[in-house]
């Protein structure tokens, strides 16, 4: 599993690139960036470990391959994909929700998270 994130990706090579903020009021209310991260900084996950069972249900029957999991959040699709052999790749807005998602698939799955930085 791949997490994606340019914060994390950042901090985690070191880099201090200023982040490109867009003007306050062409953000809704609740969308911005603290928002998530603050929503996703409780201890315990926003969502169960388990994958959305609709999604499960939908690919539950694919033969493994890469996925692009687009606001992954804790990983908990990503993490079920890449414990069934695909090659995932998880992309969130919140970088909290993006170490969060590291750890359930190193912790539950013992599955080896990368980091990329563009």
């Amino acid at each position: 599993m791949t997490c994606v994130g340019r914060p994390a990706c950042d901090a985690a090579h070191g880099k201090a690139e200023p982040e490109h903020r867009r003007p306050e009021s062409s953000v809704r209310p609740g969308f911005a960036r603290e928002d998530w991260n603050a929503r996703y900084a409780q201890k315990e996950l926003v969502w169960s470990a388990q994958p959305n069972r609709l999604f499960a249900a939908e690919v539950g029957g694919l033969p493994p391959g890469r996925a692009l999991d687009l606001a992954c959040g804790e990983g908990r699709n990503a993490v079920w994909l890449a414990e069934r052999g695909w090659e995932v790749t998880g992309v969130d807005f919140s970088d909290v929700a993006l170490v969060k998602a590291a750890q359930l698939a190193t912790k539950d799955f013992n599955l080896d998270p990368k980091t990329y930085a563009p």
